[in-house]
């Protein structure tokens, strides 16, 4: 719901800013501007300026809060009551909403869409689903309910809807929209899946270098195509060559009757729009930027990326390296059954391949672990260390190739560092377990041995945790995903192999 805030002084602000603030948020829900609402104005009769406003803001339910409103939707659908669950989401956030739809059972989520898609921003709530929720209402849906929700929404966002549609729904969509829109959509096509054509979005302010900020803030009053939330003025040629951009903030508080060029500042940052996601998200980071305009190799203004669009791919991609350091290609935690087992299936099946050979191996010491049991008992210790060391160095190198922190510049020093933390890590484990062997075998030898294994696997760990993500990348397969499982085979398989061929050597 709306609460209010608080109400408080408002900058002065010439009348032309205030005609721009109130044509442009005051009769719209603040889920659609991601912005306060200006309610009330209080207008200095003497200065005509703006004295005071009133803010309001829509509440957002904690996640506790939203749990609850899903059980209270689940109930009143399982009992038909449905005019009574109305009310409980009108003023939610398509987040908030989309959230509900993932947490009801499928049965649920069908009828709950079927019930209540046009009282939902149904555009918006897409959005925000989860990918194999998406696919599943996207099917259950019409080819009408599909084109108005994405007519609905910004370039950017529709196109990511239309990427998930089948072919014959994207045909239909298209088909309902206008010419020019269509064509938009056909020519993002051609670009490649992560680039940063594919992530901006085409709605922006563009006016010629000529004008003055009294032109540019009519125009900004005046036009109604204009984006919801956009943070700088972009000017363009003629035939739409980016000449430079000015933030709103200097266009909001520059003298009306200056040209706009003149409020050129600073670099201009701009993106090439063949430019891969990953290192748009890292020039974000790296020069601290809100938007940024994306061009083609004339230098054409296409459009537009933002913040909010590169944490979308920081936020993909973290998810991407952690599920594939778990061995899991995608999340699936909304996937059906079938599908998530097959994907699963895969990685268990490269595994059980690894414990093969790693069974392989120590089946060539089946005289030595007949004559002593101890060591049966202690092996398993030399190979986990060795795979948790390793898997350690492998996701700090990956987390550094992915943020290119590491390079050829300082490749050398990241294995030295490596080798010395493993092998002091491995001096402490070696003592220590050496003791352990001691005091619970009663046998010297078999401490050393025990060391001596634990040390050289935990120093094969750190090495090969550094040099299999570097090595990987370059050959142009994710470290995150290829490293890991031949790491943890190798530690296993050299861990085996060493504890055992030293006992075989040094204890009979």
């Amino acid at each position: 719901m709306y609460q209010k805030i608080q109400a408080y002084p408002y900058p002065s602000a010439p009348p032309l800013t205030l005609l721009f603030l109130w044509e442009k948020y005051a009769e719209k829900p603040l889920h659609q501007t991601g912005r306060c609402v200006l309610r009330k104005f209080c207008n200095n009769s003497t200065s005509g300026f703006i004295t005071g406003a009133c803010v309001l803001s829509k509440s957002s339910p904690s996640l506790h809060d939203l749990e609850t409103l899903t059980l209270k939707v689940s109930e009143l659908l399982e009992k038909k009551r449905h005019r009574s669950i109305l009310p409980l989401i009108k003023n939610l956030h398509p987040s908030d909403v989309a959230k509900i739809i993932q947490y009801l059972p499928p049965h649920e989520r069908h009828l709950f869409v079927q019930k209540f898609w046009t009282h939902i921003e149904g555009g918006e709530v897409l959005t925000y689903l989860d990918d194999n929720v998406r696919e599943h209402l996207t099917d259950m849906l019409g080819h009408k309910e599909l084109a108005s929700a994405v007519k609905d929404l910004e370039s950017d966002d529709a196109f990511s809807v239309l990427e998930d549609l089948s072919d014959n729904q994207k045909r239909a969509v298209l088909a309902s929209i206008s010419p020019l829109e269509r064509q938009r959509f056909e020519a993002l096509q051609h670009f490649p899946k992560d680039s940063a054509a594919r992530l901006m979005q085409q709605e922006m302010i563009a006016v010629s270098p000529e004008w003055t900020v009294k032109e540019v803030l009519q125009y900004i009053a005046s036009n109604k195509t204009l984006p919801r939330t956009f943070y700088d003025i972009h000017l363009v040629k003629d035939d739409w060559t980016l000449v430079g951009c000015v933030s709103l903030a200097d266009v909001m508080r520059a003298n009306v009757n200056k040209k706009i060029a003149d409020l050129i500042s600073g670099d201009l940052y701009t993106i090439s729009a063949l430019e891969d996601q990953e290192q748009i998200a890292l020039h974000f980071k790296n020069y601290s930027l809100i938007s940024a305009p994306v061009v083609n190799d004339k230098g054409i203004l296409m459009g537009v990326i933002t913040a909010d669009d590169v944490l979308t791919v920081v936020d993909r991609e973290a998810e991407e390296d952690i599920m594939h350091l778990g061995g899991i290609g995608a999340s699936d935690f909304y996937a059906p059954i079938i599908p998530t087992t097959l994907a699963r299936f895969q990685w268990l099946l490269i595994t059980f391949f690894n414990t093969l050979l790693a069974s392989a191996v120590i089946s060539q010491f089946q005289m030595v672990l007949e004559k002593k049991v101890a060591l049966a008992v202690l092996m398993p210790i030399v190979a986990a260390m060795g795979g948790n060391a390793g898997m350690q160095v492998v996701t700090v190198v990956v987390r550094a190739l992915a943020t290119h922190e590491l390079s050829v510049f300082n490749m050398s020093r990241t294995l030295a560092k490596s080798f010395v933390v493993s092998f002091l890590n491995g001096v402490i484990f070696a003592l220590f377990l050496s003791l352990v062997a001691v005091v619970w075998f009663a046998d010297m030898s078999l401490g050393v041995v025990l060391g001596a294994a634990m040390l050289l696997n935990m120093l094969w760990a750190g090495v090969a945790g550094t040099l299999l993500p570097v090595m990987t990348h370059r050959m142009g397969l994710d470290p995150a995903l290829s490293a890991g499982p031949i790491l943890t085979t190798t530690t296993d398989v050299l861990g085996f192999s060493i504890f055992l061929g030293l006992a075989r050597h040094f204890l009979f």
